[in-house]
C-alpha cells in the first residue's frame, strides 16, 4: 500500500511539473508575440509613408521575434511572426494588424 501511493505520488508531482513547464514557455510565447507587436507598431509610427512590405527582427531576453509584414489596407497589414524562445521552442502566428498613426 505504501508502495503503491509513494508511485502515485510520484507521477503526480512529475504530471505538475511537466504542465508548469507548458505553461511557462506559453507564458514566454505570449510575452515576445506583444513585446514584438509593441515595437513594430512603435517602428511603423516613426515613418512618415509606412513600407508596403518587408521583414524585421527582433531580439529580446527571452528569445526573438521575425515579422514578415505585407500592407493589405492604408494602415493595415498581414504579418506573419516567427517567435524563437532560447530553449529552442518555435511558434508561427499571422495576425491583422492596423497601424495606430
Amino acid at each position: 500500500m505504501f508502495l503503491t501511493v509513494t508511485s502515485a505520488s510520484i507521477h503526480l508531482y512529475q504530471n505538475h511539473q511537466y504542465n508548469t513547464d507548458l505553461h511557462v514557455k506559453k507564458i514566454v510565447i505570449d510575452t515576445l508575440f506583444q513585446s514584438g507587436l509593441e515595437k513594430f507598431g512603435h517602428e511603423m509610427k516613426q515613418h512618415q509613408e509606412p513600407p508596403e512590405n518587408g521583414e524585421t527582427t527582433y531580439f529580446f531576453p527571452d528569445g526573438e521575434v521575425i515579422i514578415t509584414y505585407v500592407r493589405i489596407e492604408e494602415r493595415t497589414y498581414f504579418l506573419q511572426l516567427s517567435i524563437l524562445t532560447k530553449d529552442g521552442t518555435r511558434k508561427n502566428l499571422n495576425r491583422r494588424y492596423e497601424t495606430k498613426i
